[in-house]
């Protein structure tokens, strides 16, 4: 009887003890959650102070790893933000959890550095992580881009847009990809759609009046002197005027 009544008090210990253990961890994600949420507003300062609360909380609060992994990378603040992705994806096995957000972020600090086959592995990683995610995919395009792969980067981008219509980055990476491959037409549309989505993107503001230059420089170098040409020359009533008849 004694036997029994030590057993059942130490599963009730061991069983209130597992119940703090996943509320500590529940928490911890929540915070880490509410972290993400302030990236996306870009405030980073107040997202890093609850990234380190949920790490101190859980030490193996991956998403906030990979959060604050995100927060240092924005900061450029690369080797912290490199040990910081290194230990979320190094929990990923452990905690039986994936984490895209970590191997994207890997991906933009080997991309920086350039280390472009790493890069292109860690993005490509987030993508089988996340099929659904658009940023993986606007990234590895504009990689691609930076390799003249322009075809490779059209596709990404063009997935990137199906996924997420509402992201300004990818009509802006594919109207540059547009441009690269002359189609003016197309790259000014999509300039355009970047703009209506987000009115102080200024960057697309100018690309866009540098392609319209590109898109008509044939007509700046020859049509615009020929139309002057024969404007001033071709016009003999103009140029050749009669003179009055003598008195």
């Amino acid at each position: 009887m004694a036997m029994m009544l030590v057993i059942l008090i130490a599963s009730a210990i061991f069983a209130g003890s597992t119940n703090e253990e996943v509320n500590v961890k529940a928490r911890a994600d929540e915070i880490a959650h509410e972290a993400y949420l302030l990236i996306e507003d870009d405030l980073y300062d107040d997202a890093l102070a609850l990234c380190n609360e949920a790490i101190m909380l859980d030490p193996e609060a991956i998403d906030a790893y990979a959060y604050r992994a995100r927060i240092y990378s924005h900061n450029k603040e690369y080797e912290k933000a490199m040990t910081d992705a290194n230990k979320a994806i190094g929990l990923e096995s452990i905690l039986s959890r994936s984490v895209p957000h970590a191997w994207h972020v890997r991906g933009g600090i080997n991309f920086k550095q350039d280390d472009y086959d790493a890069a292109f592995s860690d993005y490509s990683t987030a993508i089988k992580k996340d099929p659904q995610w658009s940023w993986p995919y606007i990234n590895r395009g504009i990689l691609h881009a930076t390799l003249k792969n322009y075809d490779k980067a059209m596709k990404d981008l063009d997935k990137a847009v199906l996924l997420d219509s509402t992201e300004p980055q990818a009509y802006f990476n594919r109207a540059v990809v547009y441009g690269k491959l002359g189609e003016y037409d197309k790259a000014v549309n999509d300039y355009n759609r970047t703009i209506k989505l987000d009115p102080a993107f200024k960057p697309a503001v100018s690309a866009r009046n540098v392609t319209y230059v590109l898109k008509y420089k044939w007509f700046m170098i020859i049509g615009f002197p020929l139309i002057v040409f024969v404007y001033y020359f071709g016009n003999t009533e103009r140029i050749h005027k009669p003179k009055p008849p003598s008195v």
